[in-house]
């Protein structure tokens, strides 16, 4: 499933290779661009992190889902979709 939206962006940097991620985010310039020289990738394609994912925790099961600043996120059924999925995968399901 694919979707697109635009909500506020968070960067995520994953610490371990087990996790399934969901969603991928990526934060277009805006503005000056100077404003971006500390940072010079998060203006390209290539600055694309996790805004969401599930991985095992010992006995359990975590999900991480960042997009929902703005109610069209959560109008959006392809996120519905999502949610739901990682809600019955986190309780044990699927």
């Amino acid at each position: 499933m694919c979707f697109t939206e635009t909500d506020e962006h968070y960067r995520l940097q994953l610490v371990t290779d087990d996790a399934d991620i969901l969603i991928a985010a990526y934060s277009p310039p805006q503005g000056d661009p100077g404003r971006y020289k500390e940072d010079p990738y998060h203006h390209t394609r290539a600055w694309i992190c996790p805004a969401g994912y599930v991985r095992a925790q010992g006995k359990g099961r975590v999900c991480v889902l960042t997009p929902g600043h703005f109610t069209a996120v959560w109008l959006n059924e392809a996120y519905q979709q999502t949610l739901r999925n990682a809600l019955e995968w986190c309780g044990g399901g699927a």
